[in-house]
């Protein structure tokens, strides 16, 4: 019986086999990021927290206004900044490096970086807002 194939844009003959492998492969490597992500998170806030990181970015915060939700706001945006950057290394290898290598994204660094900024922007935006309303 004649294994099934099909034909890659290269023109690279590829098996079901093979694709399937490749594809659980990519999704063990997924979860892998995705677990690391999350465990860099926790430590992330456990540290922020208990460093008193916390505590000195709302001294910087508070003297700017007398407003409790502008400070709030001003809170909530460096927070996240730093979060972000913080996370940044594994989003960018989850988001650039891992769906180049098994051909899912064309997607160019610069096009990825300004999407995860615009992400960034309006995770920042809602979580400002919900807040505000709490």
């Amino acid at each position: 019986m004649a294994r099934p194939t099909a034909a890659m844009p290269d023109g690279e003959m590829v098996t079901a086999e093979r694709t399937r492998g490749e594809a659980k492969q990519y999704s063990r490597s997924k979860l892998a990021v995705g677990l690391l992500k999350l465990l860099a998170s926790l430590v992330f806030l456990l540290v922020f927290l208990l460093s008193g990181a916390s505590s000195r970015l709302d001294a910087l915060v508070s003297p700017l206004t007398d407003n409790y939700y502008l400070q709030l706001s001003g809170y909530l945006l460096a927070f996240m900044a730093i979060y972000w950057v913080v996370l940044l290394g594994l989003d960018f290898y989850s988001g650039v490096v891992l769906e180049h290598r098994y051909g899912l994204s064309n997607q160019t660094t610069v096009r990825w970086f300004l999407r995860d900024a615009l992400q960034w922007l309006l995770s920042t935006l809602l979580a400002i807002g919900a807040f505000g309303l709490v």
